[in-house]
């Protein structure tokens, strides 16, 4: 299967595992009212799990870091442009917060990987370079900014504002990560293999967990009435960031396996982790619920045309 084909069947793959959360809703088996639950478990287990994994196992090399930091450049700018643009638009707070993280940051933990897996046929080598670059690049600054963000928007459990983020088991976990790479201990160890495989198959859940909190926290919307904010969102995170993000790689000129893997990277939709920290924190779950979905299923249909650009 080429790239574009391969690309475009993974995004297919989330959207239904979106689809079997919305059949357990009709069937009964999940409500509504379980989005925060299963929020709760992504941002205080599942996802410190799995942050401290790869980061602890990541060792950087300097060019897939100049990779990762193109990748910020771009989201940042993103965050710029999208608060510039949420702030001339009224959004309320709660609002502002959900459009720009669905706007700047993509979804390298929870598709990413996954999508670098089945595309590039699990090489070692591809996994390990996207594993740099989508945590550096992306990871880290969503789970540390953006989740900032995501508790600012909010209504609820700010943990005493300011830099109360720093002692959520997110940033804990990235931290840690952070140490335990740049100590070199080996993770290969009798006890220590167990807890990472432990820590591992725990992260393991993330993909369907964000899929499960995205698909309990659609309701009946008026498209129509948020048709302006998914155009502008989407132009921002599906168009702006992946063109930004391939000026710089045509500037750099990088080899040719770590352009695909940085703009693919780079052109990914909206990160679901934006609708379990607002589930999580108070904030607008059910607009961060609709504009991922959204980017979700126009990227369909983007991503194959980056990957063609790559």
């Amino acid at each position: 299967m080429s790239l574009t084909g391969s690309v475009a069947s993974f995004v297919v793959i989330f959207l239904l595992m979106i689809g079997i959360t919305l059949w357990l809703r009709y069937r009964g088996a999940l409500a509504r009212s379980q989005g925060s639950a299963v929020s709760a478990v992504i941002t205080e287990g599942v996802l410190p799990a799995m942050i401290f994994c790869y980061v602890a196992r990541a060792r950087e090399q300097v060019v897939f870091i100049e990779m990762a930091a193109i990748i910020a450049m771009a989201e940042f700018v993103a965050l710029a442009v999208s608060a510039l643009i949420g702030r001339a638009l009224n959004l309320s707070r709660t609002a502002l917060g959900s459009f720009v993280l669905t706007a700047s940051f993509g979804s390298t933990s929870l598709i990413g990987n996954a999508l670098l897996d089945v595309v590039f046929s699990g090489s070692a080598a591809v996994l390990g370079m996207g594993m740099v670059i989508g945590q550096f690049g992306v990871g880290v600054p969503n789970n540390t900014l953006g989740l900032w963000i995501g508790m600012r928007a909010g209504t609820s459990d700010r943990r005493g504002g300011g830099f109360g983020f720093l002692r959520t088991p997110v940033v804990i976990a990235v931290l840690l990560g952070i140490a335990w790479s740049m100590s070199g201990l080996a993770s290969t160890r009798p006890v220590v293999s167990s807890m990472f495989g432990a820590l591992t198959l725990t992260g393991a859940a993330l993909p369907f967990l964000a899929a499960m909190v995205t698909g309990l926290s659609l309701r009946r919307i008026d498209w129509r009435q948020l048709l302006p904010l998914i155009a502008i969102s989407q132009a921002i995170q599906l168009v702006g960031k992946p063109g930004l993000v391939l000026t710089a790689l045509w500037l750099l000129t990088p080899p040719t396996l770590d352009r695909e893997v940085t703009l693919l990277l780079a052109a990914l939709p909206a990160s679901p982790l934006a609708v379990a920290f607002a589930n999580r924190f108070g904030g607008d779950a059910e607009l961060a619920s609709a504009l991922v979905v959204s980017s979700t299923i126009l990227s369909v249909v983007t991503l194959p045309l980056v990957a063609l650009f790559a």
